[in-house]
């Protein structure tokens, strides 16, 4: 009897071993897979921190200009860092990954928020348009939020935001919240192929004054 049941400890103590193995086994290869996926995913990152460009156009009465035409403020626009005046750089695209120098790779995200302000004496209406600069087909889109409201509530290329904006009261600020994600795509492998592959982002605004 002592020696079946030491076969069968020894049977299950066997059994448990293989197991315990078979566990380890699958344990690596899922380890090594998730190693080779993200390795797939990791395409070099593209500069988007250099070609930011912000742009400000004034109507003929100079009403960005507190000094012409303007009083107090003027009409300004300004993020956490700069104050836009006629062309500025901004830091637009931000990753935890690369925040250092101002990259990007397929599936980062983030927001970025600047406020326009009507610090003028007079009622405003503007524009905002986007143009992207971006020479090797990177699937960047972007939602675009208004306050507490979405003028885009779904990722769109950047030509397809279309913004404007009426009757903005003196002293009104309005704070906008450009959403960004690069999308992956087939073609991400092939960019990360690209040496010093670059994208950017030109924010243009026209204000105009109201004459009432």
């Amino acid at each position: 009897m002592k020696n079946k049941k030491k076969s069968k400890n020894d049977k299950r103590e066997l059994i448990d071993l293989i197991v315990k193995l078979v566990l380890v086994v699958i344990i690596i290869i899922l380890f090594l897979h998730n190693c080779s996926l993200r390795k797939q995913n990791e395409t070099k990152p593209i500069s988007g921190g250099n070609i930011n460009i912000i742009e400000i156009k004034c109507d003929t009465s100079n009403t960005c200009d507190p000094n012409n035409g303007g009083t107090g403020e003027g009409f300004k626009v300004y993020d956490g860092k700069i104050v836009w005046n006629g062309v500025a750089e901004a830091e637009i695209f931000k990753s935890p990954l690369y925040e250092i120098n101002g990259t990007i790779a397929p599936e980062d995200s983030n927001i970025y928020q600047f406020i326009v302000k009507n610090g003028t004496s007079y009622k405003m209406k503007y524009s905002i348009k986007f143009i992207e600069t971006n020479p090797y087909n990177a699937n960047i889109k972007y939602k675009l939020k208004r306050n507490n409201t979405y003028v885009v509530d779904h990722y769109v290329s950047a030509s397809e935001i279309v913004a404007n904006f009426t009757n903005m009261a003196s002293n009104d600020k309005d704070t906008f919240y450009l959403e960004w994600k690069w999308i992956s795509s087939d073609n991400d492998t092939e960019i990360g192929k690209i040496e010093n592959a670059t994208y950017g982002l030109k924010i243009e605004i026209k204000a105009e004054s109201i004459n009432d």
